[in-house]
């Protein structure tokens, strides 16, 4: 699955935009999606017997930096303090992609 779009809509809800709240919104939305599909890539490949241990520690990096991507977008949509800076926010995105582009490679 080409998960490029959703990662653009990710970077689009840190940019500090009139609409970033609605940007925020949607990118909430996403957070959830790409959290399936991670699960979903780990699945695939423990089921081929794809050994996932190199890979264990960047996936469950990649599952809390979803996690605090989540609370990100929140603090946006509730106009609260931001729980991440906006540099944090994209090299989170950024690790997420990278490692989702690795497992998907593999599968």
């Amino acid at each position: 699955m080409d998960m490029g779009y959703y990662f653009e809509k990710l970077h689009d809800g840190t940019n500090k935009t009139s609409a970033q709240r609605d940007k925020a919104e949607y990118a909430k939305v996403l957070v959830p999606l790409i959290r399936e599909q991670l699960q979903e890539y780990q699945s695939d490949l423990t089921t081929r017997g794809v050994n996932l241990k190199s890979h264990e520690s960047a996936i469950a990096q990649a599952e809390q930096h979803l996690n605090d991507l989540e609370r990100y977008f929140d603090s946006i949509i509730s106009g609260k303090k931001k729980t991440l800076k906006v540099d944090t926010a994209r090299e989170y995105i950024n690790f997420i992609r990278d490692e989702m582009a690795a497992l998907e490679k593999m599968i």
